[in-house]
């Protein structure tokens, strides 16, 4: 029955790494169903799950951001914009409530997270602007709810799936993205890999992304080429009197605090940074 089940579901045209995630939640409960002594085994240990390739990292250019922006209009393209500077999470970001957004400190407390622990976002000027307009915006049309993205009795967040399913995605089949697997993960896919392509060492990426360590993070490291090269230039410069060259060590260290300078020995070795390892 799990064999059959595992082929419908790809019959149906869902993707391997889905098909995965699904399998593996129905063999944790029958894992529990053993220890709980309702079932003498577990039916997986003669499954063979379908195998999962390690694909392309799919991501924004500005080009498509462009044009998912323009298709998603005025009142939703902020949301998506929000997503691209943070790296939230669809239920992440649906789920935010006005009491952990800190636009003073430029911080999102995030209480609920796929870790399980207390994580933090940082914002940029752009980002704490956009909280800031809605912020407005819901004042001048009186509406008084403790959540973001309320529902329209206030009293819930708006359903993440309604709006992914009425909204987000008919936005990307209008921009011509739909065969390209683009969805609301690729836009926290787009803000790491910005972060790749503009130089930061993959620490840094894994704290913002809040990963416990850097291995997936390793995804991005073909899109930093001036990281890459400032290293393999150490190289030449090797046993070379050096001329004005300065080190900064100011890194981030862990989700929520710096290290500041002058700190250490110029070195910093990069663990744990933030909770979880979940993309």
């Amino acid at each position: 029955m799990i064999e059959d089940a595992q082929r419908a579901l790809l019959a149906a045209k869902y993707a391997p790494q889905t098909v995965v995630h699904y399998l593996k939640a129905l063999r944790h409960v029958l894992n529990q169903a053993v220890r709980d002594g309702k079932l003498d085994r577990n039916p997986f240990g003669r499954v063979r799950l379908v195998k999962v390739r390690n694909g392309k990292t799919r991501f924004l250019s500005m080009e498509e951001e462009g044009r998912l922006l323009d298709k998603l209009g005025p009142v939703f393209a902020p949301w998506a914009r929000l997503a691209i500077l943070t790296g939230l999470r669809l239920g992440e970001q649906f789920k935010l409530r006005w009491a952990d957004v800190d636009l003073d400190r430029g911080l999102i407390t995030l209480l609920e997270t796929k870790a399980g622990k207390v994580q933090f976002i940082r914002l940029n000027e752009e980002a704490k602007e956009i909280l800031r307009t809605r912020q407005i915006q819901q004042m001048n049309r009186n509406i008084v709810s403790p959540f973001v993205y309320p529902s329209e009795t206030l009293a819930t967040p708006l359903d993440q799936r309604n709006f992914y399913a009425r909204t987000f995605r008919p936005a990307v089949v209008g921009a011509k993205l739909d065969g390209d697997s683009v969805g609301w993960h690729t836009l926290r896919h787009t803000f790491a890999s910005r972060l790749a392509m503009s130089g930061q060492a993959e620490g840094t990426i894994a704290a913002l992304m809040r990963h416990s360590t850097t291995a997936l993070v390793r995804r991005y490291a073909h899109l930093s080429p001036s990281y890459l090269q400032a290293a393999v230039e150490t190289v030449a410069a090797y046993g070379k009197p050096t001329k004005g060259v300065s080190i900064s060590v100011g890194t981030v260290i862990e989700t929520g605090k710096e290290l500041g300078h002058g700190q250490g020995n110029g070195t910093e070795v990069i663990e744990k940074v933030g909770a979880g390892d979940g993309i």
